[in-house]
């Protein structure tokens, strides 16, 4: 009997005149777990598709449990054993918990009708697995994203699947849900099944991974045991370069002047208390925090998505309005949001439209017209100043993948030139290379007169890149270090830290 689970053969799939995947072959083997790496538009999306169904390969073969086969649909999938747990959940929010863990073809019941209460008992076996504590019975649209994430792997191990792809499956998960996680898999490991774990955070794909495959531009690289594996290692294979963590100068030369000023603010529904703050010109401003801090809800709130109950807004020393995104980007603020895909890329559209849509009335003549010409020119410059790839400006946006759409929305921040540019997790879901890239361009920018306050869920990534580090923790400030003080353990601490008063 074959040790292998599933082996990939020549596994090669074109979309017109791109070679998404370019004869991929590897093996995973029971009971292990295979890290699967590479940049965005390396193909392990794609091979993804492939396993579910969604997509069918131009050539090769698929061989599971010693068998070929042929993946038609997705349930067919999981009704070989393949589960999936996506990196974009596929979750109803009209339902509650226990009915989208058991949705599908078959609910469990007698007679044509759901056994609610088997439902209810079995959701809470699986929770009691995870280790988690959510009601069966909640709304799924009162889930945090965290939860709604964790609702999705016990949907995949409610199926008694033998092999579940992880793509991206801690991208909205706190340390604590992360460790129960890595809790979960080493306990489906000693259970024999199989799991391929997808992530750019490659400290996490060491952590999991007895094995770690590399893809790059749709070609196998190769493969790395555990002991094998450092984060360098696996870096320079996935660029085909050697690749360092960058890190910015303490700079001495920050203006005192502020560009903009919090004072006090307040919004009760969003859990935010007498938040103040103050960025300096030329400056990045880092905030740190855990999942459910208040981050992006201070973001929203200060360009206008919310509004505050109490406090004030002021810009260049002057008190300011801001009811919405559009009186933001008047008092020149800009925001590049958390969730791309629902909040900042308009998906039917073009790159060259998602590239000028904020400031698209300055395409139009008098009569109305949209120069197209003009917005042409604005798109193919930033195009080639962020090295965008794409095969045209008339490409559809969600074409590109996830770093070159990050791109896309920093050019048009570009192309409005704010003085300040609020960015929510800048650099989530993209791999190490175009993360390295962004990173630079935010230190870029600080040159070019902007001013920049950024939200990041990676500890390293802030202490790196700020000039000062703010923390926030149940809705308030909790603690500020200049780039000279900050550590790991000094933001922690402050971010865990409990509310009083």
């Amino acid at each position: 009997m074959s040790e292998n689970i599933i082996e990939f053969k020549d596994i090669t799939k074109n979309f017109g005149g791109t070679t998404a995947l370019d004869h991929v072959s590897f093996t995973v083997k029971k009971g292990q777990v295979t890290g699967l790496v590479g940049e965005n538009g390396a193909g392990k999306s794609t091979l993804v598709k492939i396993c579910g169904g969604v997509f069918h390969p131009d050539e090769g073969e698929i061989i599971l449990e010693g068998k070929k086969i042929s993946i038609k649909s997705p349930r067919q999938a999981e009704s070989m054993g393949i589960s999936f747990v996506h990196q974009e959940l596929p979750i109803c929010k009209n339902l509650n918990v226990v009915q989208n863990i058991f949705l599908g073809p078959e609910l469990p019941g007698k007679w044509g009708f759901p056994d609610k209460k088997y439902m209810y008992q079995e959701a809470k076996k699986l929770f009691d697995r995870l280790d988690v504590d959510i009601d069966p019975h909640k709304d799924v649209s009162r889930c945090s994203m965290g939860e709604q994430q964790l609702i999705m792997i016990a949907r995949a191990i409610s199926r008694d699947a033998k092999f579940i792809l992880m793509d991206e499956p801690t991208t909205a998960l706190s340390p604590k849900e992360v460790k129960v996680l890595y809790n979960v898999i080493d306990r489906l490991k000693e259970e024999g099944i199989s799991v391929v774990f997808i992530s750019h955070r490659l400290n996490e794909v060491q952590r999991v991974s007895d094995r770690i495959c590399v893809l790059k531009d749709g070609e196998y690289v190769g493969s790395l045991s555990k002991e094998e594996a450092s984060e360098d290692k696996i870096a320079s294979m996935m660029v085909g370069r050697d690749v360092k963590i960058i890190s910015k100068e303490e700079n001495e030369d920050i203006s005192d002047k502020n560009v903009l000023e919090v004072k006090n603010l307040t919004q009760q529904g969003l859990g935010l208390h007498d938040i103040n703050l103050e960025l300096k010109e030329g400056e990045i401003l880092g905030i740190a925090g855990l999942r459910g801090a208040g981050r992006t809800e201070l973001a929203r709130s200060i360009i206008g998505n919310y509004k505050i109950d109490a406090g004030e807004i002021l810009v260049e020393g002057k008190k300011v309005e801001i009811n919405s995104p559009r009186d933001a980007i008047k008092n020149g603020i800009g925001y590049l949001p958390e969730d791309r895909g629902a909040l900042g890329l308009f998906h039917k559209l073009s790159v060259r439209d998602n590239i000028c849509m904020a400031e698209i009335d300055n395409f139009a003549d008098k009569a109305g017209l949209v120069n197209r010409k003009k917005m042409n020119q604005v798109s193919e410059k930033y195009k080639k100043d962020l090295e965008i790839k794409m095969h045209s400006l008339n490409q559809n946006i969600i074409s590109l993948s996830g770093g070159n759409q990050q791109k896309v929305l920093i050019a048009r921040w570009l192309a409005v030139k704010p003085k300040i540019l609020i960015m929510d997790e800048p650099t989530r879901g993209i791999d190490v290379g175009t993360k390295t890239e962004i990173r630079k361009l935010i230190m870029e920018l600080v040159k070019q007169n902007f001013s920049i306050i950024m939200i990041s869920s990676e500890m390293l990534e802030v202490m790196a890149i700020s000039d000062r580090i703010l923390v926030m923790s149940q809705g308030r400030i909790s603690g500020e270090f200049s780039q000279k003080e900050a550590t790991e353990e000094k933001i922690m601490k402050a971010a865990v830290a409990e509310r009083t008063g």
